[in-house]
This record gives C-alpha cells, sequence and structure tokens, in this order.
C-alpha cells in the first residue's frame, strides 16, 4: 500500500463579528514575520510595510453609519503571482510546507510583489 504524504498548512483565523478593526493582527503578522518598521513619517507617504491590511466598510443610512472592518491577508497562492516578478527572487514558494516566504536578506525593495498581488496584500 502507498505510503501517503501529508503536509501541514498554515493558516490564520479572524472572528470578523468582534473585529473592531484595531490592527493588532497586523503588528502580530509584522513581529511573527520581521517585517521591519517604516516609522510614522514614511508610512505617512504610504512606504508601510505590511502582509494584512484593514479594510473598513461603511453599512447603514446617514445618520445610522457604522464601520465594518475586514483583514485582508496573504492568500498563499499556489502558484502565486507576487514570485515570478521578483527580481532578486527574495519571494519563492516552499515545496516543504506549501506556503509563500520572503528572503529577507535578498529582498531589495521594489515592491512589485505588492504590486502584482491580486489581493492588494
Amino acid at each position: 500500500m502507498a505510503e501517503e504524504k501529508q503536509t501541514g498548512r498554515w493558516g490564520m483565523v479572524i472572528d470578523l463579528d468582534v473585529c473592531t478593526g484595531c490592527n493588532a493582527c497586523v503588528t502580530a503578522c509584522a513581529m511573527e514575520n520581521n517585517i521591519p518598521w517604516t516609522g510614522e513619517e514614511d508610512a505617512g507617504y504610504g512606504r508601510g510595510m505590511h502582509w494584512i491590511r484593514v479594510q473598513r466598510y461603511w453599512e447603514g443610512e446617514y445618520p445610522d453609519i457604522s464601520p465594518h472592518y475586514q483583514p485582508v491577508m496573504c492568500q498563499q497562492c499556489g502558484r502565486a503571482p507576487c514570485e515570478p516578478v521578483c527580481p532578486v527572487f527574495a519571494t519563492v514558494h516552499s515545496e516543504e510546507q506549501q506556503i509563500n516566504l520572503q528572503v529577507y536578506n535578498r529582498c531589495i525593495g521594489t515592491r512589485y510583489c505588492a504590486n502584482n498581488c491580486p489581493y492588494i496584500a
């Protein structure tokens, strides 16, 4: 009988019923993945670096309007469009874990990966 190879899957679950848009998931992702902090001034110019963003939507009619938050994160695409566009091959796919990886020491900051992502992650 052939032996089946099991591969683990990574995932992150966010309960949208209790999401307040606090960006704790963005901070946790940055800390876990060692994403550099750009600072307040660079973030003001749109140079912030993150792999999760919290999208804000408005529900209701004026004057009873309330915000609705939805975190948008990397979808771990199987054939990720962010990988082949990197000129220094800093975005790669792990064959062992089946996830998208970033080689931080190789990245030169072109952001081609972010521009080519259909999820804007």
